[in-house]
């Protein structure tokens, strides 16, 4: 079946990819203001782009009403607003594409129009737009774009394709991928049903040379992590015998079709040097040796990598976490090169300990490096790595408003910052209210509390996150940076939500605890009174020794005889080949009665220095360390 001015085929669905240098889309498992994994992917609500001078530039829908718009912010480290641009968008919903093609233009993926199912908008790189194609409902037999997922594009020459997710009008969920001329922006004709994926909970589209790849999350047909593969041809005819059409299976997932719960996400698909990546998370599947064993699995998950071949004719699967009875959640793959991707997650422990982890791999799915910090992982965008620095967003649009928050984290020195960001979009909160002074006097873990008011909680509560800040961390420590209101409303006068942070004295003094919450903002003077924390007593250095004769033993070898010292654990013997004891050796004796040591394996007719020096095995912040004396005067010897 073929159609004038539209090339669909039914495809995939993204969840989540990461935005690079070419600017792909990605999705998410987490809803907005949430921690937990969904059973299919939700439309990214932003992008982050660093920026040469430290600045971040971050891109984000806005739907007032009336009019949808794309926000195209740049924010300095510390969160001030530099610049901003709305750029109007057609369509009542975003789906989460800013694609910033090889030809220097951005291409945006908006839908849900009154007849129209998707628009794909052109612009240049200042923001003008320079096309729309429109894609109507009818043509596409859809009845709402983006939905269960969101969209990913690649340019194969002339050629935009456009992979993304749809409800069609049977109300079924499936997949769709478009074919539009860049230069005219017209769709292209249509031919439909060779990659169709139903219920699909993830899509990615990628493309080397006319070579177009594919990644899909299927939960009906099939069920399975589907990888795709043809050649796009310039003649317009697109099936897959002339394309040289092929799929395999990454993941086989256990479990009856349809039923939308997979234990699975495929969370990144990226071009690598040795293999293409695409990264995920899983619940053991290969452990499953049946449906019903998968629907009896109360466990965790883990991350797992799929390594598809250069010539594109198979896979290899490896795990790459291996925890225990812990969540892993909301994982975000970024392409630094062909051989290395970072990849970005949250976990949770059966004991509710939260951490925000990373790894670095490369192409040929070895782990090159891993690191955690103490913060729960909240994350709606593409994050970005810039050197050491890495950057993401959390965007929440609620009845409350419209709520930024950036997260920035330095993963060589721990530094990690959370930061309230001006939309410049004014909220419907009335007010906020709070205690003006607080008094702490434990070293305990306590709370504060902001009341939120609004009239429109009336009718519920609302997702909302607020940002907690210390004018000291060093007198008091804020625990939760980011944390979301509670789920209930207080109906006694103006409705109204309570937000907590928890804190921790650490010295005595007086701080200032601000709470923002879009653009409102309350104070609260703390005084921290607590007791000096005892510190250990540092240990006393052991007695010094001195060496009471040093003499070759043959020709290659010579002994060192020193003073006994009581009250001491043993000593430790330095030596060298020059008085500078440059690229010198140690030799620990363990033993305090011992007085002498004969050193092999040396060189003849050199000259050695040598001296030592006692140590005592002490507890120091309940752990078991070294303290050790001053050196001794240096001796040297000649050997023969």
């Amino acid at each position: 079946m073929k159609k004038r001015g539209i090339f669909l085929l039914l495809a995939v669905f993204l969840v989540c990819i990461t935005f690079t240098a070419t600017g792909h889309a990605a999705g998410t498992f987490t809803e907005s203001g949430s921690t937990k994994i969904a059973d299919y992917g939700y439309a990214v609500k932003c992008h982050t782009v660093p920026n040469g001078d430290g600045s971040t530039t971050v891109m984000y829908s806005v739907w007032n009403g009336t009019q949808l718009s794309l926000y195209v912010d740049r924010f300095s480290a510390s969160g001030s607003r530099l610049s901003h641009r709305s750029v109007p968008l057609p369509g009542k919903s975003w789906g989460g594409t800013v694609y910033h093609g090889p030809d220097g233009c951005y291409y945006v993926a908006t839908g849900n129009g009154s007849d129209i199912a998707f628009y794909i908008s052109k612009y240049s790189a200042d923001w003008r737009q320079m096309g729309v194609a429109s894609i109507s409902k009818k043509d596409v037999y859809t009845s709402l774009a983006f939905e269960a997922g969101n969209s990913d594009m690649t340019l194969v020459g002339n050629t935009l394709i456009v992979h993304t997710s749809r409800q069609m009008m049977s109300g079924h969920q499936a997949n769709a991928t478009f074919y539009i001329d860049k230069n005219t922006m017209r769709p292209i004709t249509v031919e439909t049903g060779f990659n169709y994926v139903s219920h699909s909970l993830t899509q990615f589209v990628r493309s080397d040379g006319n070579q177009v790849m594919m990644v899909d999350l299927g939960d009906g047909s099939p069920r399975d992590v589907l990888f795709q593969t043809y050649t796009l041809r310039t003649d317009a005819v697109y099936n897959k015998d002339a394309q040289n059409y092929r799929r395999f299976s990454l993941i086989d997932i256990k479990g009856g079709n349809g039923n939308s719960h997979t234990g699975v996400t495929v969370d990144g698909f990226e071009l690598g040097s040795s293999n293409h990546v695409v990264v995920g998370t899983s619940i053991p599947h290969d452990t499953f040796a049946s449906d019903s064993a998968f629907s009896a699995y109360q466990g965790g998950n883990n991350i797992y990598v799929s390594l598809i071949d250069k010539n594109l004719q198979g896979s290899t699967f490896k795990w790459l976490t291996s925890y225990s009875d812990t969540q892993v959640r909301n994982l975000e793959c970024i392409r630094i090169n062909g051989d290395r991707f970072l990849l970005l997650y949250g976990t949770e422990d059966v004991s509710g300990n939260q951490k925000t982890c990373y790894m670095m791999i490369d192409s040929r799915g070895n782990v090159q490096r891993t690191g955690s910090i103490a913060r729960t992982f909240f994350c709606s965008s593409e994050p970005s790595l810039n050197g050491d620095v890495l950057t993401w967003c959390h965007y929440v649009e609620s009845k409350l408003g419209h709520f930024l928050i950036m997260n920035r984290w330095n993963i060589a020195t721990g530094e990690f910052s959370v930061r309230n960001l001006d939309t410049g979009i004014k909220s419907n909160i009335s007010k906020l209210d709070s205690k003006k002074k607080h008094t702490i006097t434990s070293r305990k873990v306590t709370s504060l509390l902001m009341t939120v008011y609004s009239d429109v909680l009336k009718d519920g509560p609302a997702i909302t996150p607020a940002v907690w800040t210390s004018s000291n961390p060093k007198v008091l420590e804020i625990l939760d940076e980011e944390k979301m209101l509670n789920d209930s409303v207080l109906k006694y006068g103006e409705p109204a939500q309570i937000v907590s942070t928890r804190v921790k004295a650490r010295k005595s003094g007086k701080v200032t605890v601000t709470c923002q919450i879009g653009d409102k903002t309350r104070k609260i003077k703390v005084k921290v009174k607590v007791k000096a924390s005892k510190k250990n007593k540092a240990a006393k250095k052991p007695a010094k020794t001195a060496i009471t004769r040093l003499s070759p033993k043959g020709k290659k070898a010579m002994k060192v005889t020193w003073k006994k010292k009581k009250g001491v654990t043993g000593y430790q013997i330095c030596y060298a080949a020059n008085k500078n004891f440059r690229k010198s050796k140690k030799i620990t004796i363990k033993k305090s009665a011992t007085t002498a040591r004969v050193i092999k394996g040396l060189k003849r007719k050199k000259t050695y220095y040598v001296k030592i020096r006692t140590y005592k095995n002490v507890k120091k912040n309940g752990k078991q360390t070294k303290v050790y004396s001053k050196w001794s005067a240096k001796k040297k010897v000649r050997l023969k």
